[in-house]
């Protein structure tokens, strides 16, 4: 009888020890759980980069700087349309005209998207829309096959780097760099050279 009692007491500690232990191993998951440091509404986790840095030259410039007006609007439910357009008002002929450079951003719903340029000079009544043609970034989340840089400084031009697609999009071709320039009130293309073959023009800037 002693023997029998003996072993459901040991069966007993046993259990209690168990249920100490499964305790003791919660309470610490639990606090390093409660310790982890939460992000901010509406910061984007650091391991879970944001679709803009994802893409192909997240740190490119265009030059444009900081805007001086931005709106923003919402995409359709498929993710498409204008995300946002940003003004910059900057005087690019020297007349002491505050011109007006708008650029879009046009999301189509997929890692493709792209940036829309607008110049418009002043003449201190009206703004006359004097973009060259196809001022408009080609974008991919791997690689750009077009880009544009404003430079201000000593004067005013705007550097456009482009390649043609081909097989795919991280396909190197040959990229080729035009530089466009104000003469009178126009802004004109000069001469296209080719610089190298490559995926992503953004890193030729």
């Amino acid at each position: 009888m002693k023997n029998s009692q003996s072993g459901r007491m040991g069966i007993a500690l046993i259990i209690i020890g168990l249920i100490i232990a499964v305790g003791g191993l919660t309470y610490v998951l639990w606090m390093g759980r409660q310790s982890r440091p939460i992000p901010p509404h509406g910061v984007t986790s650091p391991t879970i980069p944001s679709s803009d840095t994802r893409r192909a030259g997240a740190k490119f410039s265009d030059g444009l700087g900081k805007p001086d007006a931005t709106t923003r609007y919402e995409l359709d439910e498929f993710g498409a349309g204008i995300a946002r357009r940003d003004v910059f008002m900057r005087d690019i002929n020297g007349d002491g005209h505050a011109d007006r450079i708008t650029r879009t951003r046009i999301e189509n719903g997929t890692d493709h998207y792209y940036d829309d340029y607008k110049i418009e000079l002043y003449d201190g009544t009206n703004y006359r829309d004097v973009t060259p043609k196809d001022m408009r970034t080609i974008e991919s989340a791997d690689c750009a096959l077009q880009r544009f840089q404003f430079v201000f400084r000593p004067t005013f031009h705007i550097i456009k780097i482009s390649r043609p697609w081909r097989d795919t999009w991280t396909t190197p071709t040959m990229a080729t760099r035009t530089t466009y320039r104000i003469n009178g009130n126009e802004i004109r293309s000069g001469e296209t050279m080719p610089v190298k073959e490559i995926c992503n023009v953004a890193d030729l800037f």
